[in-house]
């Protein structure tokens, strides 16, 4: 009787040890696939961001002035034109402007200007946002903006972080 004893307990201490090794196998494979996945994934950009970047080839894009000042119309986060309606953008504006006269004046105006950015801003679709899309974006925007204003014009519109939310 006592022999049968002392195989139970060994047969029953194999079960245990191996039922622990195979807990520590498929831990350590869980954790070495989750390692290796979050990795593998911080080095792409995220699928959901999709930041604006200047093509290589500018060469049908109009050449811009660049201004010797510039104004903030500060931050515009906006729901885009897209079918689904869950798509949105975040970009900070500058003004960009030679006449030192139209300084107060864009202050003065400024509930205008981040309306009619707004407005134009808020009928794009993220598609619209390539090299091309953005300058002629800036085109229009300068081309609803410039009449409102009396003091001088705007030469460019300066657009800062760009980033189309999916």
């Amino acid at each position: 009787m006592s022999e049968e004893k002392k195989e139970k307990k060994s047969g029953g201490i194999k079960v245990i040890l191996i039922v622990i090794l195979i807990i520590i196998a498929v831990g350590g494979g869980a954790f070495a696939g989750y390692y290796f996945y979050s990795k593998s994934n911080s080095s792409k950009p995220k699928a959901n961001t999709l930041p604006v970047q200047p093509a290589a080839n500018t060469a049908n894009v109009a050449t811009s002035v660049v201004s010797q000042r510039t104004y903030s119309a500060d931050d515009f986060l906006v729901n885009l034109a897209d079918e689904d309606g869950k798509k949105y953008l975040k970009v900070k504006v500058y003004l960009g402007y030679e006449n030192k006269k139209m300084d107060k004046e864009l202050d003065a105006k400024k509930p205008i200007i981040r309306d009619t950015i707004n407005s134009v801003l808020r009928v794009k679709k993220s598609t619209d946002f390539t090299a091309k899309g953005t300058e002629d974006m800036k085109r229009e925007i300068l081309q609803k903006l410039n009449p409102i204003f009396t003091n001088g014009q705007l030469d460019n519109i300066y657009f800062y972080d760009i980033v189309v939310q999916y």
